[in-house]
């Protein structure tokens, strides 16, 4: 999925398939898709801890359904893992909405009189296997995945772990971990569960809390999902970044940086009741209202060549949606009927006293 580092196939095939919507890998004659993809980030700066919340739903086309796979995320400290609520993202996506403002202009209704009530009328009623380096931290079922958190001190050696237990080996996969193995990052392993097999599979929102220097958005993907990318493949991430005051991401090794467009910047005031939902998620403590900064990144082909990484910016202040203008109309009932028969009439009683004029000359 786009918001994590990487998708893995669980089923080991001897190579990447075309490169499609973050890159999952199906046996021959099964497509598989992410339909949906979006990303909470909420980073408390006095405890120095990020919790992540990522949620997704695949969808599958071929002629043997859904197969199992799974994804990685780098983390610089061992996370916990927990259910959140899908109705966050809708939540905060209702914050991001533009400000409808209604005008009010006027306009000629021209028709027929004998059906201006009956139009009116009308309009109103419309309405397990061990390899040497590598250490399984933690296990946990979450969410309808299947999690195993990884650390290790060479990459290879997570790479042949990965092989071992079913995901699909390449050779840009232990380039995209090597960095996180010299940094000693911890990786964790999600796969759909069993049980969860079908032709469309919509999983929980999982939470990620971990320790980190400063928030992050795993953005980072192997090179090879660079270049086998489908142009004709839509790619969408939505980050919505929640602390205590006004943050900007960047994104390094890149011209222009983060290709990511802001959406709304803001001090939101009912935030923070509405975060409490995701249990266990301790938020940053602060009077003031806490801000959300909203992300979407369309870019195709992503540039990631390195992680996001996100630092205050107040001097950005606030930005707004544009609001949306909504007509309303006042109209004047214009019969055109009735005027033609007043013209009519005019007519009449004009040649009328003509003829009397001239009756008396």
């Amino acid at each position: 999925m786009r918001f994590v580092a990487v998708v893995l196939s669980l089923l080991t095939l001897p190579a990447l398939q075309r490169a499609r919507a973050c890159a999952p890998a199906p046996p021959p004659g099964v497509e598989v898709e992410i339909a949906d993809e979006e990303a909470v980030i909420v980073w408390d700066a006095a405890r120095g801890v990020e919790h992540f919340i990522r949620r997704a739903a695949f969808r599958a086309r071929g002629d043997k359904g859904m197969p199992h796979f799974g994804f990685l995320v780098p983390t610089p400290s061992k996370p916990e893992l927990a259910e959140a609520p899908d109705g966050l993202f809708a939540t905060l996506a209702w914050h991001t909405r533009p400000r409808v403002v209604e005008k009010w202009r006027t306009a000629l209704d021209v028709n027929v009189s004998c059906m201006l009530f009956l139009a009116r009328s009308k309009r109103g009623a419309d309405r397990g296997l061990a390899v040497s380096g590598v250490r399984v931290e933690h296990r946990q079922r979450v969410a309808g995945y299947d999690a195993v958190v990884l650390s290790a001190d060479d990459a290879d050696a997570l790479a042949a772990w990965l092989k071992k237990h079913g995901y699909a080996q390449r050779p840009s996969l232990a380039q995209w971990l090597s960095p996180y193995v010299q940094a000693k990052w911890k990786i964790t392993a999600f796969k759909i569960a069993a049980g969860k097999r079908s032709d469309d599979i919509a999983t929980s929102a999982v939470r990620m809390s971990f320790k980190a220097e400063k928030p992050f958005y795993p953005y980072r993907e192997p090179a090879d999902m660079r270049e086998k990318h489908d142009s004709a493949a839509k790619r969408r991430l939505r980050v919505f970044f929640v602390a205590a005051e006004r943050y900007a991401g960047s994104l390094a090794g890149v011209e222009g940086g983060w290709p990511a467009k802001v959406k709304l910047a803001a001090p939101v005031d009912a935030l923070r009741t509405e975060l409490s939902v995701a249990k266990g998620m301790a938020l940053p403590a602060s009077s003031k209202p806490l801000w959300l900064t909203v992300y979407s990144d369309t870019s195709s082909p992503r540039p990631g060549v390195n992680d996001v990484f996100f630092a205050p910016a107040a001097k950005l202040g606030v930005m707004r949606p544009p609001p949306v203008v909504r007509w309303r109309e006042s109209k004047i009932p214009l019969p055109v009927d009735l005027i033609l028969l007043v013209l009519l009439a005019i007519v009449l009683v004009v040649r009328r006293v003509r003829r009397r004029k001239r009756s008396s000359t």
